[in-house]
């Protein structure tokens, strides 16, 4: 979360104002009139004085960052902070999930920073107790937490902080609940700087060679009289070619807002200082997990019909937001939608680089097809004995129409069209389910329909194009199933799904060794390759490009 920026009403004259009011960010709770915790501030003519080379006005990551380095240099620093944490927005603001480049492990960073990332790692190490696999993590990430390789309790990311500062020893003097208020200037320089303490309630001033903004906010700039513009300029202002014609002043970086459940209060008391534990009560509208379960189903729908339909490849990275913002819901339902496909295997998140759809592995295309076998060969028998003539017939009406399509598909199958060829996968998967419902087990079709989810994944029709079925392949399951005995459906549909699974993982076991990168290459859907070009093919375009 940003730091709020703190509020400052000069009444009268700015250059004879004796009397500011300043706001106690750190006091203000969700609920109540702010002014209850603005301070009436009076400056005394003589304020005690501190002096120091540096003024760090602002102790989150910048700010610290410049006052460790300039003591390393040999200067003094005055670092000042609102707030009882330094750290910013990894500590105070509770988003402790480092937003980081992906190769932060090897490069990237300062020499500081990878210390602070070290300390808050042995942190772990040297107070929790932990697993096996997790001693051996050289990389070891507390929080397990997708989105960054480092994530932590802010407690955490505080105390390894402040141990860095202890060590610079008097170099650095750390002036926590302290807020500049106003600037005393005088032939184009910052003479000295008028700071409130929260906690004393008094004023001191900052005698200081150099002042630094680090406040995040530039809270500095209005107080030294700094001509600054908000947003975006004008390309005729900078000169920049890829600069918008007109300024923008809205174009700024958006606020974060952590929320916390009333359920983690307990736990969150052991992580933030109480003054900031009133945050919980901005999280009532999410309680106890409640979530739209509407909003979850039609992600969970629009996911997976894109999965099915190749328009997200196999391999394939998955942004939250950004299916979020084309459904036009927040977040926390995408979430839950992924979640469940994640359970049903057709997507997986890595710690490194997110959700993406699900990489199938030889032992999960056996398992897929055993599954499928049991599930579907226990349907067919309950189909026999309690499916309805209408039901028999539509099922053997539906066999027709998918060996027809087949057929077409067989003769010509680099011009057929990718739409007609999602709906010849989805005809299928219905057909089998017209199965599962002749059955009347409503909890055996929900099973059915998740293994046929992971069995139809376009990711197949991508990879071979052309199947090449026998003549009238559903035909003859169909009629066995509605004219046979429990035998006869039982052994046709074994037959039916065994069919070329040895041939199928022949030809995989080749383009199981690619790596991830031309994984995802090999079965995303390209104009320039028809659906009719088989593996061999793909494989040699790769290697060939490669």
């Amino acid at each position: 979360m940003e730091r709020m920026r703190s509020f400052l009403l000069l009444l009268g004259s700015a250059a004879m104002a004796q009397t500011v009011s300043v706001l106690d960010v750190q006091s203000v709770r969700a609920e109540g009139d702010p002014a209850a915790w603005v301070h009436a501030v009076t400056i005394s003519a003589t304020p005690p004085e501190v002096s120091c080379d540096i003024l760090a006005a602002g102790a989150g990551m910048g700010g610290v960052g410049a006052a460790l380095r300039a003591a390393d240099r040999g200067h003094t620093v005055c670092l000042t902070e609102e707030t009882s944490w330094v750290g910013g927005q990894a500590t105070a603001g509770g988003v402790s999930a480092l937003d980081e480049n992906r190769f932060i492990e090897n490069t990237g960073a300062t020499r500081s920073y990878y210390e602070m990332r070290e300390r808050i790692r042995d942190w772990y190490r040297q107070r929790t107790p932990l697993t096996p696999a997790a001693k051996k993590w050289e990389n070891l990430n507390p929080g397990s937490c997708y989105v960054s390789s480092l994530c932590f309790e802010p407690k955490v990311g505080v105390t390894a902080i402040e141990a860095m500062i202890a060590r610079r020893g008097a170099k650095i003097k750390t002036m926590l609940r302290t807020a500049i208020i106003r600037l005393e200037t005088g032939g184009g320089e910052v003479r000295s700087a008028l700071a409130y303490e929260f906690e004393t309630r008094r004023v001191v001033r900052i005698r200081a060679k150099w002042v630094l903004d680090a406040t995040e906010m530039g809270d500095l700039l209005p107080l030294a009289g700094v001509p600054y513009s908000v947003g975006s300029e004008a390309r005729s202002e900078t000169g920049e070619s890829h600069a918008a014609e007109k300024p923008n002043p809205a174009c700024v970086q958006s606020f974060t807002y952590p929320l916390v459940e009333r359920s983690t209060c307990q736990r969150l008391e052991k992580i933030f200082p109480q003054d900031l534990v009133h945050l919980s009560a901005m999280a009532r509208s999410i309680t106890d997990g409640e979530i739209d379960n509407k909003l979850v189903n039609r992600a969970y729908q629009y996911i997976l019909n894109r999965i099915l339909r190749g328009e997200i490849a196999v391999g394939s990275a998955i942004s939250r937001r950004h299916l979020a913002s084309e459904l036009q819901m927040s977040v926390l339902p995408v979430a839950e939608a992924l979640q469940r496909l994640e359970q049903e295997m057709l997507v997986e998140s890595d710690r490194h680089i997110g959700t993406r759809v699900r990489i199938p592995t030889p032992q999960d295309i056996r398992g897929f097809c055993a599954v499928r076998e049991a599930l579907e060969t226990q349907a067919c028998r309950m189909f026999v004995e309690r499916a309805r003539t209408a039901e028999r017939n539509q099922l053997k009406a539906m066999a027709r129409q998918l060996d027809k399509l087949y057929e077409e598909h067989s003769e010509n199958p680099e011009d057929f069209p990718p739409e007609l060829l999602y709906e010849l996968r989805v005809l299928h998967k219905n057909f089998h389910l017209s199965i599962a419902a002749g059955a009347n087990s409503p909890f055996l079709y929900r099973q059915i329909e998740k293994t046929l989810n992971l069995v139809f994944c376009s990711f197949y029709d991508h990879l071979f194009g052309d199947r090449r079925l026998p003549y009238q392949w559903h035909g003859m399951l169909a009629n066995a199933i509605c004219d046979g005995t429990l035998e006869v459906a039982d052994q046709a549909t074994r037959h039916h799904v065994q069919r070329n699974l040895e041939d199928t993982m022949y030809r995989l076991e080749e383009f199981f060794t690619l790596d991830r990168e031309r994984f995802a290459e090999a079965t995303a859907p390209r104009t320039a390759v028809k659906l009719g070009i088989n593996i061999s093919h793909r494989l040699l375009d790769i290697s060939l490009r490669r």
